[in-house]
């Protein structure tokens, strides 16, 4: 019940999506929050990405990190139609469309991502699913995800400890592709961790 609530309330302030869905995938060296002008504004808290500048994901191999400024670095234009749709094979399919053919390219892959921890499921002090985004949005001037910007990460039993002081490193088999709970889009991006560790 708990990641439920805390996974609507993430994606319920990030209504930003059924409006703009302005690119905001820049590289997370500059920052990730967006400013008043609708352009990213430099954070110093932002995670720092390592993938490689015009590499295909065809070409990714195994393990290798791959950056937010690619994972989001292309418009998503989601409605209310697409976010809640009772026909949701044909939503799927509509949402699916938007993501660049290689980004898809990276579904099943095995690769590393870098970003910040917002806990959604324990096993006693333990996290087993958690939510990785691109820049840390707790303070009061930055802007919530877009659904672009995370990634539901699972961890196998009996999980991991919390990286709540700086960015977390997650390895795994990343899933690309429109999911839904209780028929609303949830994520497009989910991950089964092997390893999580700080980022090095």
């Amino acid at each position: 019940m708990h990641k439920s609530i805390v996974l609507f309330l993430l994606l319920s302030v990030s209504h930003a999506w059924l409006v703009h869905g302005q690119v905001r995938g820049d590289s997370i060296f500059e920052g990730a929050n967006g400013g008043t002008n609708g352009k990213p504004s430099v954070s110093s808290d932002a995670a720092k990405t390592n993938s490689a500048p015009n590499s295909r994901s065809s070409n990714v191999a195994d393990g290798a990190v791959i950056g937010f400024d690619r994972l989001a670095g292309f418009p998503f234009q989601l409605t209310e139609e697409l976010v809640s749709n009772t026909n949701a094979a044909k939503a799927n399919g509509q949402v699916n469309a938007m993501i660049p053919e290689d980004i898809r390219t990276l579904d099943h892959r095995i690769v590393s991502v870098e970003g910040f921890m917002v806990p959604l499921d324990f096993e006693k002090d333990k996290l087993v699913e958690f939510i990785l985004v691109q820049a840390p949005f707790g303070c009061c001037y930055g802007t919530p995800p877009q659904i672009h910007e995370l990634i539901k990460v699972r961890v196998k039993s009996p999980g991991v400890s919390p990286i709540m002081d700086g960015p977390a490193r997650a390895r795994g088999v990343l899933h690309v592709g429109a999911e839904r709970e209780n028929g609303y889009l949830s994520s497009i991006y989910r991950m089964d961790a092997e390893s999580v560790s700080a980022k090095p």
